[in-house]
Protein backbone atom coordinates (compact mmCIF):
# COMPACT_ATOMS: atom_id res chain seq x y z
CA UNK A 1 0.00 0.00 0.00
CA UNK A 2 1.48 3.49 -1.02
CA UNK A 3 0.25 6.85 -0.85
CA UNK A 4 2.34 7.71 -4.35
CA UNK A 5 0.58 6.30 -7.16
CA UNK A 6 3.26 6.20 -9.30
CA UNK A 7 5.17 4.05 -6.76
CA UNK A 8 1.48 1.61 -7.09
CA UNK A 9 1.95 1.27 -10.88
CA UNK A 10 5.91 0.92 -10.83
CA UNK A 11 4.78 -2.19 -8.34
CA UNK A 12 2.56 -3.12 -10.21
CA UNK A 13 4.39 -3.29 -13.50
CA UNK A 14 6.87 -5.02 -11.43
CA UNK A 15 3.96 -8.07 -10.77
CA UNK A 16 3.95 -7.06 -7.09
CA UNK A 17 0.53 -6.55 -5.22
CA UNK A 18 -0.08 -2.92 -4.17
CA UNK A 19 -3.03 -0.63 -3.31
CA UNK A 20 -2.98 2.80 -3.89
CA UNK A 21 -4.21 4.26 -0.64
CA UNK A 22 -3.77 5.59 2.98
CA UNK A 23 -2.49 3.42 5.99
CA UNK A 24 -5.30 4.94 8.30
CA UNK A 25 -7.98 3.96 6.45
CA UNK A 26 -9.29 1.23 8.32
CA UNK A 27 -11.11 -0.26 5.49
CA UNK A 28 -8.45 -0.16 3.38
CA UNK A 29 -6.15 -2.29 5.57
CA UNK A 30 -9.12 -5.39 5.62
CA UNK A 31 -8.79 -4.65 1.50
CA UNK A 32 -5.12 -5.32 1.92
CA UNK A 33 -5.80 -8.09 4.11
CA UNK A 34 -2.99 -7.30 6.49
CA UNK A 35 -5.25 -9.47 9.25
CA UNK A 36 -3.40 -12.38 7.26
CA UNK A 37 0.17 -10.65 6.24
CA UNK A 38 3.22 -13.43 7.99
CA UNK A 39 5.32 -10.35 7.75
CA UNK A 40 4.99 -6.78 7.37
CA UNK A 41 7.71 -4.18 6.70
CA UNK A 42 6.52 -0.27 6.96
CA UNK A 43 8.34 2.59 6.06
CA UNK A 44 5.80 5.02 6.29
CA UNK A 45 7.44 8.34 7.30
CA UNK A 46 4.75 9.18 9.94
CA UNK A 47 5.04 8.42 13.53
CA UNK A 48 1.39 8.18 14.24
CA UNK A 49 0.52 6.02 11.60
CA UNK A 50 3.10 3.47 11.78
CA UNK A 51 2.07 3.22 15.93
CA UNK A 52 -1.64 3.27 14.03
CA UNK A 53 -0.56 0.09 11.96
CA UNK A 54 1.62 -1.78 14.54
CA UNK A 55 -1.12 -1.05 17.18
CA UNK A 56 -3.53 -2.60 14.07
CA UNK A 57 -1.08 -5.40 13.76
CA UNK A 58 -1.03 -6.48 17.14
CA UNK A 59 -4.75 -7.09 17.63
CA UNK A 60 -5.39 -8.87 14.18
CA UNK A 61 -1.78 -10.65 14.53
CA UNK A 62 -0.27 -10.51 17.60
CA UNK A 63 1.89 -13.58 16.61
CA UNK A 64 3.31 -12.06 13.46
CA UNK A 65 6.63 -9.91 12.72
CA UNK A 66 6.49 -6.21 12.00
CA UNK A 67 9.43 -3.77 11.05
CA UNK A 68 8.89 -0.13 11.19
CA UNK A 69 11.33 2.17 10.11
CA UNK A 70 11.11 5.81 10.53
CA UNK A 71 13.55 8.87 9.36
CA UNK A 72 13.88 11.90 11.27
Amino acid sequence: MDFDPRVVERLKAEKIPSIYGDIGDEELKELAALHRARVLISTIPDFRDNVALVEFMKKENPWKKVSSFLRY
